[in-house]
């Protein structure tokens, strides 16, 4: 069953909303409302998604543009709709800590010929 759900809530009560469908739930919840909030108090997830086609698995949007994108098999893209890599980042990556280690265990902590 295909089916689109709209929840209009512009109060703070504690509902709890329920669509078992394979549409979209779509949340209204005014100017200032977050438009999903999940609390864990479990081991589990506090968010799962299950992708069982071959479309993408998550998207964030920045208003029309795509900012994160999960697409199927796992690759992520940060600024990058469609990513080739596990990684891939259109823009500088910032390491405030740590440094980059890489795969032989090795880890950069700044860049080369500085000291």
């Amino acid at each position: 069953m295909v089916a689109t759900v709209i929840i209009n809530e512009l109060n703070t009560s504690a509902e709890t909303k329920t669509a078992k469908t394979g549409g979209t739930v779509r949340f209204n919840l005014g100017a200032t409302g977050n438009a999903l909030f999940t609390v864990n108090d479990a081991v589990g997830p506090a968010l799962k998604v299950v992708q069982q086609g071959v479309g993408k698995i998550f998207s964030l949007f920045d208003g029309a543009t795509e900012s994160v994108a999960v697409i199927d098999g796992g690759n992520v893209g940060i600024g990058v709709p469609s990513p080739t890599a596990k990684l891939q980042v259109a823009g500088t990556i910032e390491s405030t800590a740590g440094g980059l280690k890489f795969p032989d265990g090795t880890v950069q902590t700044k860049a080369a010929g500085h000291s």
